[in-house]
This record gives C-alpha cells, sequence and structure tokens, in this order.
C-alpha cells in the first residue's frame, strides 16, 4: 500500500559540505553544558498566513472533487506572510523582530546585529552562533562584529 508523500526536501550536501559538517562537529563533541549555555542561538523564518508553502494534496471520491471540502479557497497573492527573526540561549531569548522585505547584509547590520544583538551578548556574557547565510558572514557584518568584539561560533 503506498501513500501519496511530498519528496523531502534537504541540502545538497557536497563532499566539501559535509566534510565542513564533520570538522564543526568533531570541534564541538566535547563541549560541556556550561559552554552550550554560553551561547546565543539566532534563526529567521518565514511564515505564511493561509496555506502552506507547497503542493497539497487531497483524496476524494469519483464526483466529489468539487465538494467543500475539497476546494482550498484561493486569497490574493497567498494572502500574504511574515519573516521574523530572533534568538534563544539558555533561559533567556531575544525580542523578536519582524523584517519587512528583503534582509541584505547592510539590513542585518543595521536592524538586528547593531541593536539586538551587541547588547544582548554584551548584557549576558554570551557567543552568537547564526548560520551562514550570506547577509550574516558578508564582510560588512564580520568586519562589525569583530568591531565590537562579538565572538561567533564557527
Amino acid at each position: 500500500h503506498l501513500h501519496v508523500r511530498r519528496p523531502h526536501r534537504g541540502l545538497d550536501l557536497t563532499a566539501v559540505r559535509l566534510c565542513n559538517r564533520l570538522e564543526w562537529a568533531n570541534a564541538h563533541i566535547r563541549w560541556c553544558l556550561a559552554l552550550w549555555r554560553g551561547v546565543l542561538f539566532t534563526d529567521e523564518s518565514q511564515f505564511s498566513l493561509y496555506r502552506a508553502d507547497g503542493r497539497q494534496c487531497v483524496r476524494h471520491r469519483v464526483g466529489e472533487r468539487f465538494a467543500d471540502v475539497n476546494v482550498v479557497d484561493r486569497v490574493a497573492h497567498d494572502g500574504g506572510g511574515v519573516m521574523v527573526w530572533a534568538g534563544v540561549c539558555y533561559g533567556q531569548r531575544t525580542r523578536v523582530h519582524f523584517i519587512d522585505g528583503i534582509l541584505n547584509a547592510q539590513r542585518y547590520r543595521d536592524e538586528i546585529l547593531r541593536p539586538i544583538v551587541v547588547p544582548f551578548i554584551h548584557d549576558h556574557h554570551l557567543m552568537l552562533q547564526h548560520d551562514n547565510a550570506r547577509p550574516h558572514v558578508a564582510r560588512i557584518c564580520t568586519q562589525f562584529l569583530e568591531a565590537e568584539i562579538i565572538p561567533v561560533l564557527a
């Protein structure tokens, strides 16, 4: 008996990416809980207001294609959505920042790093962990973090 499913979407792990992940994991394998408690984990997430960002499947009997239960209402421009950024660490969290439009390196520095991350990390004596998204690793952001003496978990 086969089930209808969407394929899993994952990263294309090239040999280099796989090697980099393994190297990072081995470098941090012996970290104790006290060290992990000193890390601010951050990320952005996109939320759709009306539906999932993928194909939807329904199963129906012959002749029931247009039954209310099998019809998904259309909403102009897919109903919109919102992108947010936030950070969490042991026992604390940053405020949630709503991102309007495209987040580039300059906006990341000016809207997130400078007003939120720097004071939070200095107040709580943490190191920053963010992913390798282009705005995060852009020169203006890495230079800014170095100038502000913000340790980054690499």
